[in-house]
């Protein structure tokens, strides 16, 4: 343990039963679910020094409270819970977009409309570079909108996976979405086709307005 004194011994062959263990140290706050990254050290020669761990992210079932997602597909009636993913550090949805290509949606926490999470714009889009805002109440025509920027090629059919990254206490980070198939831009593979730039200059001039914006953003 990392707890305790230890030499590090090795690269050898002897290192049977010798092994570090997670957990087991009230301090490492093991539970099931609990994720780590586990760190060598080495000099500057390159040799290993010594070996330690920490604790990365909320285990799902600590997580104080629940993200729902709600949008166009039906109206707007019903919040559907997302899926808690510990591999990736994140919730999930998967929606499939309708008869015009786009899907339109905000993320209730504790399924109170009062605490939305919703753009800073109405059609906001990860692409270029909306802000996430809320939790609150004044998210009134602003949405998140999938298959309405250039390189969501969206189409109806198409099936997309929304995500909802999370800070380590549980809080709302970034949201942005997949293409998972569907719809006539689908490729060989099942995965939609990423959009071939520079054929119209039309396209050309889309990339680097979506480029400006992401520049005015870290400018501010």
């Amino acid at each position: 343990s990392i707890h305790s004194e230890f030499l590090l011994l090795g690269p050898d062959a002897d290192g049977h039963a010798k092994n570090w263990n997670i957990g087991k140290d009230p301090s490492d706050e093991g539970a099931e679910g609990a994720c780590y990254e586990v760190r060598l050290h080495a000099d500057r020669d390159g040799a290993p020094v010594t070996v330690d761990w920490i604790r990365l992210r909320a285990r799902a079932d600590a997580l104080p409270r629940r993200y729902s997602i709600v949008g166009t597909w039906d109206d707007w009636k019903v919040p559907r819970e997302m899926s808690w993913d510990p591999d990736r550090g994140c919730l999930h949805f998967v929606l499939q977009l309708g008869s015009d290509g786009e899907a339109s949606f905000q993320i209730l926490l504790d399924r109170e409309w009062g605490k939305r999470l919703y753009p800073d714009e109405d059609h906001g889009c990860f692409h270029s570079g909306s802000y996430l805002c809320g939790p609150d109440e004044h998210g009134d025509g602003k949405n998140w909108t999938i298959g309405r920027h250039a390189l969501d090629r969206g189409a109806p059919g198409a099936r997309f996976e929304v995500r909802l990254q999370l800070r380590p206490d549980g809080t709302a980070k970034h949201v942005d979405w997949a293409c998972l198939g569907g719809g006539p831009h689908q490729g060989a593979t099942g995965r939609c086709r990423a959009p071939a730039y520079g054929s119209t200059e039309e396209e050309d001039d889309e990339v680097w307005a979506m480029l400006r914006r992401y520049g005015q953003r870290l400018e501010e």
